[in-house]
């Protein structure tokens, strides 16, 4: 089973020597798993990221108890991050032998979110530049509007807005205009026309 896992996962001895990798474990190291074997993180990594591996170990080995972190490597080539835990391991008396860890690779998912955020940043900045009216609601009640938006409907700024109602954004007489649908919502793009028109004096 472990062979066949796609993280990595190995077992050290008290003074920090792969007693096992499996596979895929020597792969990241761009390795096989005879070259890893009874070597310590100093032979196999850089100085900095050995140092910190070590470290680390010695707050399991210390501690007694589990440590899941995140670390990012930058001896692969390209940086690559891992969900990491780390294990005490104990030999069939109960004796403390070394620790074991599990790394699971997630760089895709880290990167992922880089590039949401990104887009996420880039459409925020889109929408606060546009001179077109933006206004996001729920149930009805303002949670955010664009510069133009709170320009256009005499605010001073969108915390002024935020919780009001968009039908209280428009004159009594004007809220006929808005199309009503059946469940009582409204619709957007007939209150933005309204607010362009009749603003809100």
């Amino acid at each position: 089973i472990f062979d066949a896992a796609l993280d990595s996962i190995y077992v050290k001895d008290l003074d920090g020597r792969y007693q096992f990798i499996n596979p895929s474990g020597a792969a990241y190291l761009g390795l096989r798993v005879e070259e890893v074997l009874l070597k310590t993180d100093d032979e196999v990594f850089s100085p900095a990221t050995a140092a910190d591996i070590v470290r680390i170990d010695r707050e399991v080995l210390e501690g007694g108890e589990p440590i899941t972190y995140q670390p990012t490597r930058h001896d692969f080539g390209d940086n690559r991050s891992f969900l990491t835990t780390k294990y005490p391991f104990h030999d069939r008396f109960g004796k403390l032998a070394g620790l074991m860890g599990v790394s699971h690779d997630v760089t895709a998912w880290i990167r992922a979110q880089e590039a949401a955020r990104h887009s996420d940043a880039s459409f925020r900045r889109l929408v606060e530049a546009s001179p077109d009216l933006v206004v996001v609601h729920e149930g009805g009640s303002v949670v955010y509007a664009n510069p133009s938006a709170v320009q256009a409907l005499g605010a001073q700024s969108m915390e002024e807005l935020e919780g009001t109602h968009l039908l209280d954004l428009v004159r009594p007489t004007d809220r006929e205009m808005l199309r009503m649908e059946e469940t009582g919502e409204f619709s957007p793009v007939a209150l933005m026309s309204t607010v362009q028109e009749v603003g809100l004096t």
